[in-house]
């Protein structure tokens, strides 16, 4: 092979590795714009799927990220306290706490421990995102919100026939 016919074969590499470059990185564009269409409608779909007045159990720790305007208010709950959703909305969930328990440090044990439960009635506007994911960490949650979506799928195509 001669220098020359090496050079072409190089520069025809370089073309082809270029061109194949601007398909990845276009491909990675429309990868990102698809993966944010699907949060919107995930977000949509989750506010829509949401009943007010749901009374939902935490059976695990979980801190959201949200206001309240009571100073005594918290955002971190463990397993057996109770919310409830009041209101809905594109950005946020507004949701009421119904069952507090009420802990007392214990020196021999060196943990906390239950002493009571309390209806605090803090109302707390929880950030959408932060809701959606503590919501999803039950699978049984996942799984009805799942067959929500294959529900609601295949009656939109049934009424769209």
């Amino acid at each position: 092979m001669t220098i020359t016919e090496l050079q072409k074969i190089i520069e025809d590499k370089n073309n082809s590795s270029a061109s194949l470059t601007k398909q990845l990185r276009d491909l990675q564009s429309e990868i990102s714009k698809l993966r944010n269409q699907l949060y919107v409608l995930e977000m949509e779909t989750f506010v829509n799927y949401l009943q007010l007045d749901e009374t939902i159990e935490f059976d695990n720790y979980y801190s959201f990220k949200g206001f309240s305007k009571d100073p005594k208010s918290t955002n971190s709950f463990i397993a057996g306290e109770r919310i409830k959703v009041v209101k809905k909305n594109k950005k946020s969930i507004v949701v009421e706490v119904v069952k507090k328990n009420q802990l007392k440090w214990d020196e021999t044990q060196k943990k906390s421990i239950t002493i009571g439960q309390i209806n605090p009635g803090w109302i707390i506007r929880v950030d959408l995102e932060s809701f959606f994911h503590f919501y999803f960490k039950n699978k049984t949650q996942k799984a009805a919100f799942d067959s929500y979506v294959k529900r609601k799928q295949a009656l939109d195509n049934l009424l769209s026939e």
